[in-house]
C-alpha cells in the first residue's frame, strides 16, 4: 500500500469509498458539492509504484468529472446506446463512412468495452488499421505510452511514403 496525498492506494486502486465521499474529500466541502480544488501531488515516485499512483490520480480525475451535473447521465446514455444497438449499429442506416486513414489502438483486457467491439469497423472505415495491445486496458495511452506513440508514429510515417 501507499499513499497518493491523504488517499490510501492497493494495488493502483483508491481504497473504497462512496463517489459522493470521494468527491467531498477532494473538493474540501462538507455539502458534497464540488469545488475548484487542486488534485494533490503524489508522494516521490518509489521504482516501480509511479504509474499505479498516476493512475490512481486519474481515476480520483474521473470521479471528480462524473460529479459534474449532467455528466453521468451523458456518460451512461453513450454506453445505453452502444449495448442496444452494438458497435456496427451506431452507424447503420447512416450512409456514414470516414474516408480517411484511420488508426485504431484498442487495449485488449479492456472489461468496459471488449475488443470484440472493434470488430466490424472496417465496413465504416474502409482504411482502418487497428493495433492490440495485449495486457492493457482501456487506458491505453497512460499505460503504453511508448508503445502507442510507437504505432502513431508507424502510421504518421506510412501516410507520408
Amino acid at each position: 500500500m501507499l499513499l497518493a496525498g491523504r488517499e490510501q492506494v492497493r494495488d493502483g486502486v483508491p481504497a473504497q469509498r462512496g463517489a459522493a465521499e470521494q468527491t467531498r474529500r477532494r473538493s474540501g466541502r462538507r455539502d458534497g458539492a464540488v469545488g475548484e480544488q487542486p488534485v494533490e501531488p503524489a508522494l516521490p515516485a518509489v521504482e516501480g509504484v509511479q504509474l499505479e499512483v498516476e493512475l490512481a490520480q486519474l481515476r480520483s480525475q474521473v470521479v471528480l468529472a462524473l460529479a459534474q451535473p449532467g455528466a453521468l447521465t451523458a456518460a451512461i446514455n453513450y454506453y445505453r446506446a452502444l449495448f442496444r444497438q452494438g458497435a456496427p449499429g451506431l452507424f447503420h442506416g447512416t450512409g456514414m463512412l470516414v474516408q480517411l486513414p484511420t488508426l485504431m489502438i484498442w487495449g485488449e483486457e479492456d472489461t468496459a468495452l471488449g475488443k470484440e467491439l472493434t470488430y466490424g469497423t472496417e465496413q465504416f472505415v474502409p482504411d482502418l488499421r487497428i493495433r492490440y495491445i495485449p495486457r492493457c486496458s482501456h487506458w491505453v495511452q497512460q499505460e503504453q505510452p511508448d508503445l502507442v506513440n510507437q504505432y502513431m508514429l508507424e502510421f504518421l510515417s506510412d501516410l507520408r511514403s
